[in-house]
C-alpha cells in the first residue's frame, strides 16, 4: 500500500506542475485537446486531490467543446479482439 501512495504523491505532482504550465502558456491564448478514456466525472475518485481536479477541470472545461463518444472500441473492431484479449 505504501508504493501506491506513494506512486499517487508522484502522480499529483506531475498533474500539479503540467497543470501550472499550461495555465500559464496557454490559458486563453491557445487550443488545448485532452482525450481520457475516464469520464470527468471519475477524475476525483481517480486522482485523488479533490482541488486539483476542480482546478483543472475549471481550467479546462471553461470555454471547452466536449465530445464524448460511445460505442465499441475501434481498436478492437480493427483488429477482432474479444475482451480477454484486449486486458492481456
Amino acid at each position: 500500500m505504501a508504493n501506491t501512495r506513494l506512486s499517487m504523491r508522484r502522480i499529483r505532482k506531475v498533474l500539479r506542475l503540467h497543470f501550472e504550465q499550461h495555465r500559464i502558456r496557454r490559458h486563453g491564448r491557445k487550443s488545448t485537446i485532452v482525450t481520457s478514456q475516464l469520464p470527468t466525472d471519475h477524475w476525483h475518485e481517480a486522482i485523488g486531490d479533490a482541488t486539483l481536479v476542480d482546478a483543472i477541470l475549471d481550467c479546462l472545461v471553461f470555454s471547452a467543446h466536449i465530445l464524448k463518444s460511445s460505442g465499441e472500441s475501434q481498436r478492437r473492431k480493427r483488429n477482432k479482439l474479444t475482451n480477454s484479449e484486449v486486458s492481456a
